[in-house]
This record gives structure tokens, sequence and C-alpha cells, in this order.
């Protein structure tokens, strides 16, 4: 979640971003299909400003039997936060939380026990950044693409985005 940028008068353009549903979500979408793959549907509701998605929460439905996976993303906050990005991932005998607002990530097991793993670097949000951005140039001038940056991956989270901002807009659930 973050407010509307003051530093991006393009943003809110779904012709030139496809709006924070896309420019901010993706990377929510992204995160999704690590961890649960594709969808077989998505729905979502969300605000539609001037045609532009600009929030959504959106449930991703994989059948039965499959995970239940939730996402909200948008630019609502009102001036003054600041951008804020986290998740909860309940597994069957443990909890993953961890939030850009002073949660590291968090490890609660089913004893009742709690950890904070060490990460490489610390757990630096911008290290974290650099070794993103440094992994894909070494894929780039290597020509050996990490499977975590591929474009299959890429490809599968903006069409994840473009089916939530359609159910968004339609009220209904989406085929992906």
């Amino acid at each position: 979640m973050i407010a509307k940028p003051d530093w991006s008068s393009e943003i809110g353009d779904a012709g030139k971003t496809g709006g924070p549903a896309v420019d901010l979500h993706v990377h929510d979408t992204h995160f999704v299909g690590l961890i649960a793959g594709v969808p077989k549907q998505v729905y979502a509701t969300g605000v539609v400003e001037k045609g532009t998605v600009t929030y959504l929460t959106t449930q991703y439905l994989y059948g039965p039997g499959g995970p239940a996976v939730t996402a909200s993303s948008g630019a609502v906050a009102m001036p003054g936060r600041p951008f804020v990005h986290g998740f909860d991932v309940y597994l069957e005998k443990a909890t993953l939380t961890h939030s850009s607002a002073g949660v590291p990530l968090t490890v609660y097991t089913a004893d009742g026990k709690t950890t904070q793993p060490t990460l490489a670097g610390g757990g630096d949000p911008i290290l974290a950044f650099a070794d993103e951005l440094q992994t894909a140039v070494t894929g780039v001038t290597t020509g050996k693409m990490p499977d975590l940056l591929g474009g299959q991956l890429a490809r599968d989270a903006l069409v994840l985005c473009h089916r939530e901002i359609e159910s968004v807009k339609t009220g209904r659930a989406v085929s992906v």
C-alpha cells in the first residue's frame, strides 16, 4: 500500500503503467505465483477512479483442496504514510510473517516457539533489492536467467493483474 505518489503522475494512467493494480500489484502476483502457482480463477473487488483500478483485494481460486490465497494492493493511503509491503503465510505447522513496517521475517511454530531467521545481508531491504537487480544483470550478461526471474513467471504475474482488473470492473470471478 502506498499513498498516491507525488513522484509519478503516470502511475494513475492505466494506459502507461497499468495503474496501481499493475504497477504496484505485479510484485504481489509474482509472489503469489512463486508460493502457490497460477490459480484457476481470480475474484477481486476494489476501487476504480477514472477507469483505473487504484486499489484491489483478490481471492486466488485454485479449486477444491487448493490453497487459500488473498492479496491486497493499491495507492489509497493518505499522504505521509510510507510505502509498506509484507506478507503472512499460514502453513500446516508454521506461520511466516514479515512487514517492511518493522516486522522482520518471523516464524511461529506449532509448539509455540518463535524464531527470526538470519537472512543473507542481515535482511537489509536495500541489499535485497540490490541483490535482485544484480541477479538480473548476471542473468543477462551470462545468458543464464535464474528461474525465479524467468519470463514465464513475469508473464503469469502480469496476466493475473489484468484478470484481477477485469474482475474488479465486472464484479465476477475471472478465469486465468
